[in-house]
């Protein structure tokens, strides 16, 4: 399924669920047991479980649907479940959390993970209980079989299904439901947290409550904060789904005096300009790993096969001059895209071999067009005059790719033999490549029980954050490795923060 025909089928079946959720009367006073700040993955399921505990549950979404981020991704991690048991698939808890801890430099909690991997199969065994469809797969040759891709459900599928079938769950559990309804800051009263200031079509609300449960997704969509906590240029990376995530939930985390960690994002390589649209067919040729990646001098900086990997190839064109790079391919390429197809997907939405019988018609028109992003010469020089690195730097980076593939040795970056493929047949085409994430990842520190804590770790009482909110999940990166990791951790975050919510309250 194309991602615009995808995004199309999850937008209505998540407003027809919205349409479901019963309305709230004008009010200037509110009460709840638990208020839940956003209507994402982790936000759905801090509701659900919170309301299912008995609570009585209102959950804010200043977006006019439910979803976030979770209407658009596609699986949840989750290790020695029962549909990896159905695949024979052995990978045990041990040895991901030994995997994990050193892959994150140490950086993260490995007690906190390791009660997300211990908690990930009970997790989908509980989503599932509401209608939610999974089946394990391996995406890439460097994943392991991880994602629990998500089924059909009314319609929908992957996460729109999992928003769906969550939003009904919690129309029927009773969840009071506001769209378009932001909190603007939290209620405080004697050092604890006594609910949440929103404002909603009828105007101001203050809605009073012994627990608050963040989960607002992230401050990707705020250029000051992405400045500040990740250090990039906002202009040059950005999110490749805006979705109005502002950071409101890490801004009421800190003015209630809650701890700032590290952050980090969920990078991934792709590409935009004239004459391109996003998972169009030149959109996906940015992915692949039989292409050559040259940065502004014309130089190589990655092995090409980090595609498979997405995470670490947005970390490395990032990294770059201007945080951008060239990806350089040729005619047979072209030829070969159409004929057998992609040698990696975009996800499940784009799968690997799917056929781009486009992308030449799409190359000639963004030509066409001027487009600053597509570019091509009858050699090395003349494509290298097109994208502005010299001419001398790009024809030697050809040469010592092509003669590697001779070879059948990269000695630069020791790309793998069979994703090395010589360059130079017919006419070459640059394409520009540059860095986005799917989601920014922590800025909150919690406990381990998802409670958020100042500078000395003591939690703030009824104050809680989950989801992309929380940190100390993530080293300096997000792992691929394991596949589905962030919407997996949504999902048991929101859960456990719900459970522990209602055991800091009695009940």
């Amino acid at each position: 399924m194309k991602r615009r025909g995808f995004l199309k089928l999850a937008a209505a079946g998540v407003l027809g669920v919205c349409a479901s959720v019963p309305a709230w009367a004008a009010a200037q006073a509110v009460s709840a047991d638990v208020v839940v700040v956003g209507g994402g993955g982790s936000g759905l399921a801090a509701a659900v479980r919170a309301a299912e505990l008995g609570a009585k549950v209102v959950l804010l979404e200043k977006n006019g649907v439910v979803g976030g981020g979770a209407a658009f991704a596609e699986g949840l991690f989750g290790i020695e479940s029962r549909w990896q048991r159905a695949k024979n698939y052995g990978l045990s808890i041990p040895h991901a959390a030994e995997y994990l801890q050193r892959f994150d430099h140490f950086k993260s909690d490995a007690k906190f993970r390791r009660l997300y991997l211990e908690q990930s199969a009970p997790t989908l065994d509980w989503v599932a209980q509401h209608g939610v469809k999974f089946e394990a797969i391996q995406v890439s040759p460097s994943e392991t079989l991880t994602w629990h891709v998500i089924g059909q459900y009314k319609g929908d599928q992957h996460g729109a299904a999992y928003v769906h079938a969550l939003a009904d769950s919690a129309a029927k559990l009773g969840v009071k439901t506001l769209l378009s309804t932001p909190a603007k800051s939290l209620i405080m009263k004697n050092g604890r947290v006594a609910g949440v200031k929103a404002e909603g079509a009828a105007g101001e609300l203050d809605i009073s409550a012994s627990s608050v449960i963040l989960a607002t997704g992230g401050f990707g969509d705020n250029p000051e904060l992405v400045r500040s906590l990740l250090g990039y240029d906002p202009a040059r990376v950005k999110s490749s789904v805006p979705l109005h995530k502002t950071g409101d939930g890490f801004l009421m985390a800190k003015a209630a005096g809650g701890a700032q960690t590290a952050a980090t994002a969920v990078m991934h390589p792709g590409t935009e300009g004239r004459g391109i649209k996003f998972l169009s067919n030149l959109y996906v040729m940015s992915w692949q790993p039989a292409n050559l990646w040259v940065n502004d001098h014309g130089e190589r900086f990655a092995p090409e096969t980090l595609s498979f990997e997405f995470a670490l190839a947005g970390n490395a064109i990032a990294s770059q001059l201007h945080s951008e790079g060239w990806v350089i391919f040729d005619d047979a390429a072209i030829d070969y895209m159409k004929t057998q197809g992609a040698d990696v997907g975009v996800g499940v939405i784009i799968p690997t071999m799917t056929k781009l019988p486009n992308i030449r018609s799409e190359i000639n028109a963004a030509i066409a067009q001027g487009s600053d992003a597509v570019k091509s010469g009858a050699t090395a020089e003349e494509l290298a005059r097109a994208i502005g690195v010299p001419p001398s730097a790009l024809k030697k980076t050809l040469e010592t790719y092509n003669r590697a593939t001779e070879e059948k040795y990269d000695g630069e970056f020791f790309k793998l033999t069979q994703w090395l493929r010589p360059i130079g047949k017919g006419r070459l085409y640059a394409l520009r490549l540059r860095p986005y994430w799917f989601c920014t990842l922590g800025g909150t520190r919690t406990d381990r029980s998802l409670r958020v804590v100042d500078g000395d770790d003591r939690p703030i009482p009824g104050l809680y954050a989950v989801g992309a909110e929380t940190g100390r999940m993530y080293g300096d990166t997000y792992t691929t490795w394991t596949s589905g990791h962030l919407f997996g951790f949504a999902a048991w975050s929101g859960k456990a923060a719900a459970e522990t919510a209602l055991k800091d309250m009695g009940k």
